[in-house]
């Protein structure tokens, strides 16, 4: 039993709790307890040994929308930052009243494609695995990563942006999938949405065939990009080099990543399900 003197928990404030050793007395009526007293508590928490008011929420917005797949900020390099969602269908803007839907071609996945989002090149980059990758530059409409040529890839299951490149993973490429395949834009000051972020110098693709699995995520650890597949995971280290800039090692053949979406950074360790226990992961060493 809480007892708070002859405050009311409706009061805001805080008050030291000495003890919380004696139990919570449950054999009196609430009807019998003293006002001082309370057999239960809404919208407060015990933390280092006082009572607080839990913090509230407000609502951002009025407009009803399809299902959200993706809350996130982008930022951008004017120091800027924009509140996004998307939802299934678009990608959506806070102007501070309500969501705006931002203009570009519907998408046409569905509440089980999840998104994959980075921040590449000065745009927010996109996508669900199953429709093209789009780009928003933070001002006007999405704009589609098109499928110029068979050098630019038509979608990917996962995004990263590394090395002032966007970094896509698991291709779609011409139709055809490529479940081992790693795919990267040239070192620009902005991608142009045109075959030639995916062709020029400095861009290329790896086929990591060492191994048989398929990659199932990738995520930064300081300066390294460490891709996880389902029975490995392979490390993606700069070069320098324009033309190969990416030196690429396998650094687990033990264990890899089971469940793609519970991969977790923690200040540059991972966290993960694998395939027989949740792991810790500092690049150096599975925990």
């Amino acid at each position: 039993m809480l007892k708070l003197g002859k405050k009311s928990l409706l009061s805001h404030f805080s008050q030291r709790v000495p003890s919380l050793d004696g139990g919570i007395v449950s054999d009196t009526p609430s009807n019998a307890l003293n006002p001082s007293q309370s057999p239960d508590y809404t919208n407060f928490r015990i933390y280092r040994g006082r009572l607080q008011k839990r913090d509230g929420f407000s609502r951002i917005g009025q407009a009803g929308l399809r299902a959200v797949m993706y809350t996130g900020i982008f930022y951008r390099r004017n120091a800027v930052t924009q509140n996004v969602i998307i939802t299934d269908r678009k990608l959506h803007r806070d102007d501070g009243t309500d969501w705006i839907e931002v203009g570009g071609t519907d998408l046409t996945g569905d509440e089980s494609n999840l998104f994959s989002v980075a921040t590449a090149q000065d745009k927010l980059c996109f996508t669900n695995g199953v429709d093209t990758i789009r780009t928003w530059t933070g001002a006007s409409g999405d704009s589609q990563v098109g499928e110029a040529g068979t050098s630019a890839p038509g979608t990917a299951r996962y995004l990263i942006s590394f090395a002032n490149r966007l970094v896509t993973l698991r291709t779609t490429e011409g139709g055809a999938v490529y479940k081992q395949r790693g795919r990267w834009t040239i070192d620009g000051p902005a991608l142009t949405n045109n075959n030639a972020d995916w062709a020029n110098t400095g861009s290329g693709s790896a086929d990591m065939f060492d191994s048989e699995d398929d990659i199932q995520n990738g995520m930064l650890s300081q300066d390294t990009l460490v891709v996880y597949r389902e029975r490995s995971i392979y490390h993606w280290n700069r070069t320098g080099r324009a033309t190969a800039p990416f030196a690429i090692s396998l650094h687990d053949s033990k264990e890899g990543l089971l469940a793609p979406f519970t991969l977790v950074d923690l200040g540059g360790i991972h966290f993960f399900m694998g395939n027989r226990n949740i792991y810790l992961y500092d690049r150096a060493n599975r925990k």
